[in-house]
C-alpha cells in the first residue's frame, strides 16, 4: 500500500491537530517565564510573568525536500508584576509572535520512526500595555521587550517541538492501523520505511499483515520502482497494488464445497439441464449410468484466484470442478462426470466508509470435461445451463465474501469516501 499525501492536506492535518481541543492553546498558557531581575537591577523586576490567553492560531505547513516546517502566527495576552519603584503593579501585555519550526523524519525502526528537529525561528511584536498610567508603560516596555527576548524564543520552539511529538503519535496511530475483515480475518497496515517529503506532497510506504485464525501472512511493500498515485487536485491518493490485491483476495475467497440438487428451487434452469445430461448418458451410452435418479452437483474451488488490473477493467480468473453425481441401484452416489469452468468475472470496486467492495458478474466461461464415467462427451451443450447455475448459485458466494470489503487506513484521519478509482500501471489508486 503507498500514500500521497497533497500539500493542502497536510496543511489541514497539522491545523485540526493543533487546534483540537485547544491543543496548541493550552500549551502555549503553560509556558514558564524565568523570574530574573533585568540586568540585575531590582528596581527593573518583572515577576509572576505568565500567559493568559491565547488567541486563536494561524496554522501554515511548509514543505521542502527531506524537510517540513510548521508556522504559526497568533497573539498573546501576558500578565506580569513590574516593579516601579515602590512597589509591584500588575500589567497586561499583548504581543504578536510568529515562529517557525524545521522538522524531519530520521531513525525509523520497525514501522516507528523519530523526528529530528531543524532551525528554529520566532519574532515577537509587542502590540500594547496596560497599565495604570502612560509613564508607566513607557517605562515598563523597553524592560518588557528586554526579558521577552532573552527567553521567549527559547519557550516558543520548545513548546511546538513538543506539539510535533504529539502530531507525531497521532498520524503513526493513523499508519499503523489494525482492522477486522469479516468474523475470521484481520488486516494491520504498518509503516514500511520513513515517509518521503517532497516539496508538494508526503509519501507514505505500508505493509500490510493478514491474520487468518492463528496464521499470519505478511504483504511487504515492494521496494521495485512503482507509480507514484497522482494526485490531481485531490487531497490523498491510496494505491494497491495488482500482487497485493491477490494476496488478500486469496484470503477473502474461501468458499467451501457446495453440494446441490437438482431442483427448480436450486435454479432456473434445473429441467434444462438434466435434460441435457439425460441425453448424453442415454443407456444406449451409459447402460449402468442411474440418470432416472435425482441428480446432484458438487461445486468446488480449484486453483489460484488471480485479479488481473487493466486500464480500463479489473478481471478475476479463478476455476471450478463441478462433479455430476446421481444415485446408484445400492443407494450410494455414482460419478458420472466432471467439468472444470474456468471464469472470467468482470470486477466493479466501490469504496464507502473506507472499505474497497468489489461486485462480480461472469464475463466468460470456458468449460473443459476433466473425467467421465464413459470416456469423452461434448460439453457445448452444457455450457449456457452450466453458466445459469453458476449465475444463481454460486456467484452471490463469491459477490457476499467480495462484500466483506477490504479496510483501507484513513491516513491523517482522511477517511475514503466514494473515491476517484483509477487503474495505472498495475495499480488500482483511489483519489479523494
Amino acid at each position: 500500500m503507498i500514500g500521497v499525501i497533497s500539500k493542502a492536506a497536510a496543511n489541514k492535518y497539522v491545523t485540526n491537530v493543533f487546534l483540537q481541543n485547544s491543543l496548541i492553546q493550552s500549551h502555549l498558557q503553560l509556558i514558564q517565564f524565568p523570574e530574573v531581575p533585568h540586568k540585575g537591577h531590582l528596581e527593573h523586576w518583572i515577576k509572576e510573568l505568565h500567559v493568559v490567553r491565547v488567541f486563536v492560531p494561524s496554522i501554515q505547513t511548509e514543505l521542502g525536500e527531506e524537510v517540513g516546517s510548521i508556522i504559526v502566527r497568533t497573539r498573546l495576552h501576558l500578565s506580569a508584576k513590574f516593579f516601579f519603584g515602590k512597589q509591584f503593579e500588575q500589567i497586561d501585555i499583548f504581543i504578536d509572535v510568529n515562529f517557525k519550526q524545521e522538522a524531519s523524519f530520521f531513525h525509523f525502526v520497525l514501522g516507528v520512526v523519530d523526528l529530528s528537529f531543524g532551525t528554529c525561528r520566532s519574532d515577537f511584536k509587542i502590540a500594547r500595555i496596560i497599565s495604570s498610567s502612560r509613564l508607566q508603560v513607557a517605562k515598563a516596555k523597553p524592560i518588557v521587550k528586554s526579558v521577552l527576548a532573552s527567553s521567549l524564543p527559547r519557550l516558543l520552539c520548545e513548546t511546538l517541538q513538543r506539539l510535533h511529538q504529539i502530531m507525531r503519535f497521532d498520524y503513526l496511530f493513523t499508519v499503523d492501523a489494525f482492522y477486522h475483515m469479516g468474523s475470521t480475518a484481520s488486516i494491520q497496515y504498518q509503516l514500511a520505511r520513513k515517509p518521503l517529503i517532497t516539496s508538494a506532497y508526503f509519501v507514505f510506504e505500508m505493509h500490510m499483515i493478514l491474520r487468518v485464525k492463528n496464521h499470519f501472512l505478511t504483504i511487504p511493500f515492494n521496494p521495485s520502482p512503482i507509480p507514484l498515485p497522482s494526485l490531481r487536485n485531490n487531497a490523498i491518493s491510496l494505491g494497491l497494488t495488482q500482487d497485493s490485491l491477490n494476496m488478500i483476495l486469496g484470503v477473502l475467497l474461501q468458499i467451501p464445497k457446495q453440494e446441490l440438487i437438482f431442483t427448480k428451487e436450486t435454479f432456473s434452469g434445473a429441467a434444462e439441464l438434466i435434460s441435457v445430461i439425460t441425453d448424453l448418458f442415454s443407456h444406449r451410452k451409459c447402460p449402468k449410468c442411474p440418470v432416472n435418479s435425482p441428480l446432484k452437483m458438487v461445486i468446488t474451488l480449484v486453483g489460484t484466484k488471480r485479479i488481473v488490473l487493466q486500464p480500463n477493467s479489473i478481471i478475476l480468473r479463478l476455476s471450478v470442478e463441478i462433479s455430476i453425481l446421481a444415485t446408484s441401484h445400492s443407494g450410494g452416489p455414482h460419478g458420472l462426470f466432471v467439468l472444470r469452468a474456468n471464469l472470467a468475472l468482470g470486477l466493479h470496486a466501490s469504496v464507502h466508509d473506507n472499505k474497497l467492495m468489489f461486485y462480480s458478474k461472469i464475463t466468460s466461461l470456458d468449460l473443459i470435461l476433466v473425467s467421465s464415467e464413459f470416456g469423452p462427451i461434448e460439453v457445448s451443450g452444457l455450457v449456457k445451463w452450466i453458466k445459469l447455475l453458476l449465475i444463481e448459485t454460486y456467484l452471490p458466494e463469491i459477490n457476499d465474501r467480495l462484500n466483506t470489503g477490504i479496510p483501507l487506513p484513513s491516513l491523517l484521519h482522511v477517511r475514503v469516501n466514494y473515491p476517484v478509482i483509477e487503474i495505472i500501471q498495475g495499480m488500482i489508486v483511489f483519489c479523494v
